[in-house]
């Protein structure tokens, strides 16, 4: 799949990821073929919850460049963007689970890894 988007400053970004496992009704991972990152692993869980399902994401994320830079460079700038686009995507999905009167919400935690 080809995401497309941009980055606070109006850069265009592109990144071609694959599915790289597929476990319905449990998870999905994606992972970054080509794009930003040296290394871009998503994890998408599902659990039963006594309300419903819980989802859980976990992204293992590498910047390119030396360590050093990558961890500057992360600290200045990528984890807060990180931390946005998960954001954006918990509201999004409360919004549309709302409609059914079934939002429910947790902690977001990014923890990079360098």
């Amino acid at each position: 799949m080809l995401l497309r988007g941009t980055d606070e400053l109006g850069y265009l970004l592109a990144k071609r990821a694959e599915i790289a496992a597929w476990e319905p009704p449990i998870r999905f991972i994606d992972r970054q073929l080509r794009g930003p990152y040296r290394q871009w692993i998503h994890l998408h869980e599902f659990k039963d919850h006594e309300e419903g399902t819980m989802m859980r994401d976990q992204v293992d994320y590498v910047i390119p460049g030396p360590n050093w830079f990558g961890g500057l460079l992360n600290r200045l700038v990528v984890e807060r963007d990180v931390r946005a686009i998960f954001t954006y995507r918990q509201q999004a999905i409360e919004a549309a689970l709302a409609v059914q009167g079934r939002a429910q919400h947790g902690p977001i935690t990014i923890e990079p890894t360098l």
